[in-house]
């Protein structure tokens, strides 16, 4: 299963902190998920989850599925409320598999 995450699904003020590694990145490049992050190549988060996208994958493990991979779906800009800075923000795209299917 692929799903591809939304404005909603991450954490947009965590990116403000962020912006070096998020630069170094472009569409298509892979990431390492966990159920809270993804990761570039060098093992720099990039992407925190919202709380509801947290959620989500646990609802999901309880089915027997776990994030095993992601990719950069999309990268754009995005300006808090309380600033006039726009920061570029991650969009990534995460595949689930079963727990069972991981062993083949």
């Amino acid at each position: 299963i692929a799903i591809q995450l939304g404005y909603w699904d991450v954490y947009l003020s965590y990116f403000m902190y962020y912006q070096k590694p998020i630069h170094l990145l472009n569409s298509g490049d892979r990431l390492q998920v966990n159920e809270q992050f993804c990761y570039n190549s060098g093992g720099e988060k990039v992407v925190r989850f919202s709380q509801q996208m947290i959620q989500r994958i646990k609802d999901f493990s309880q089915k027997g599925y776990y994030p095993v991979s992601g990719s950069v779906r999309l990268i754009v800009f995005w300006k808090a409320e309380d600033s006039d800075k726009e920061i570029r923000i991650v969009l990534p795209e995460v595949v689930f598999k079963r727990k069972d299917s991981l062993i083949n």
